[in-house]
């Protein structure tokens, strides 16, 4: 229950952020979320799906009105054959390959920092 109630403020965080800021700011979100809730490094994969599903929820919300005709042209400029399936699929494992990837390295520094020992 608290992971799904991570991924659903996560992602509402994110989506809300994105309406009004670059594309990148899952970054800095994900690593104020590790942060903030210290999560531990192998649960890295919950903020990756998080942003995943933010981004899906925002393609959908644009692509869906628009009968799918901007994804398949995109589909079709990346070499696609007009898949707009596999063009958004993409989309959304490029945010949460870098999202896991940062939330990874974030919890590894936060371990990291911990484990130093103070000099004397």
């Amino acid at each position: 229950m608290k992971n799904v109630l991570m991924i659903m403020g996560l992602s509402a965080l994110n989506f809300l952020f994105s309406l009004y800021t670059q594309w990148w700011i899952f970054v800095p979100l994900v690593i104020l979320w590790i942060v903030l809730f210290q999560i531990p490094r192998f649960r890295s994969v919950i903020p990756g799906m998080a942003i995943a599903l933010s981004w899906l929820t925002m393609i959908l919300f644009r692509d869906i009105p628009n009968y799918h005709k901007l994804s398949t042209r995109m589909a079709n400029l990346f070499g696609l054959k007009g898949n707009y399936i596999l063009f958004i699929g993409l989309n959304v494992f490029i945010p949460f390959l870098l999202a896991t990837w940062t939330a990874y390295l974030s919890a590894t520094i936060m371990v990291a920092k911990v484990a130093i020992p103070k000099k004397r």
